[in-house]
């Protein structure tokens, strides 16, 4: 069956929420995005970001997805190894 963006996400949410990472307030796609995934990264988190209100734009930032070995599999519907 063929999964779609929002499914994914949805379905990451449902399974795994600490791999997801929502940031509901207003955020600037220059620096702020990059700043956080940074911050992140020097934690050794790595989940999917979902920036939901991006300055300047009206669609949301979906970034980071393919950062783990875990969210590609499920993703991909199979097992990490």
């Amino acid at each position: 069956m063929t999964k779609d963006l929002r499914t994914f996400i949805a379905e990451l949410e449902a399974r795994s929420p600490d791999d997801i990472a929502r940031v509901a307030q207003p955020i600037s796609p220059r620096y702020e995005i990059t700043a956080l995934l940074t911050q992140l990264e020097k934690r050794k988190q790595f989940p999917l970001l979902f920036c939901e209100k991006v300055q300047g734009g009206n669609a949301p930032i979906v970034i980071n997805a393919q950062a783990s070995r875990r969210l590609m599999a499920a993703a991909l519907e199979c097992k990490p190894e």
